[in-house]
């Protein structure tokens, strides 16, 4: 029964993607599936008014299926093959660019921008004690050989807790031990400057 109702979806156009190994790296970003990596699929097929990300080859597309009646296939097996859609874009789509996840460093932590996204799309990322970076995507050019890149949009915070500085009224210290006087023996007690009239003092003779 399964294998009928499956045949009757490829049958029909109903599926977005065709079938692919179980290792195919293959996810959604929102709604929207999201190929990319070396691995399966090798194609994908955009039912009209649907949309997919690519990532293959090093370059990133939205592909938007903007057409009333046809069908998209998108081939991407090959470099050449990613390379010659992007370079000859059908009719009635939307061909843009796009960033894919990324790895970045912030106060000695790497994280990755977890989502992939058009242009002008921003991700908040947070790093280190409240470190929060803004990145958005951007791109200047829509030839073939354009991409996508995540840049730094905003920063704030930071990466380290701050020290707290002050205390008690008995001079509390950072550790939460009471700070000692600047006159404080190595014995840890504490002394009188004495008299200034006489020098007399009750540290003993330093």
């Amino acid at each position: 029964m399964k294998t009928i109702q499956l045949l009757f979806l490829v049958y029909f156009g109903l599926l977005i993607i065709p079938l692919a190994p179980a290792s195919a790296e293959q996810t959604t970003a929102g709604n929207i599936p999201f190929i990319y990596g070396s691995q399966a699929p090798y194609y994908a097929r955009v039912n009209r008014g649907q949309a997919v990300f690519v990532d293959k080859h090093g370059f990133c597309r939205y592909v938007d299926n903007t057409g009333e009646t046809d069908d998209l296939f998108v081939p991407f097996q090959t470099a050449e093959e990613w390379r010659s859609f992007r370079s000859n874009e059908p009719d009635n789509i939307g061909l843009l660019l796009c960033c894919a996840p990324k790895a970045v460093t912030y106060c000695n932590e790497t994280k990755l921008i977890p989502m992939v996204g058009v242009i002008g799309s921003t991700a908040d990322v947070n790093f280190g004690y409240e470190k929060t970076v803004v990145f958005s995507c951007s791109g200047t050019n829509e030839n073939a050989d354009a991409n996508g890149v995540w840049s730094v949009a905003n920063e704030s915070g930071q990466c380290e807790q701050p020290y707290e500085s002050g205390g008690s009224s008995e001079g509390e210290g950072p550790e939460g031990n009471s700070s000692e006087s600047e006159g404080s023996s190595s014995s840890g007690g504490s002394c009188s400057a004495g008299d200034d009239n006489t020098g007399d003092n009750d540290c003993g003779n330093w």
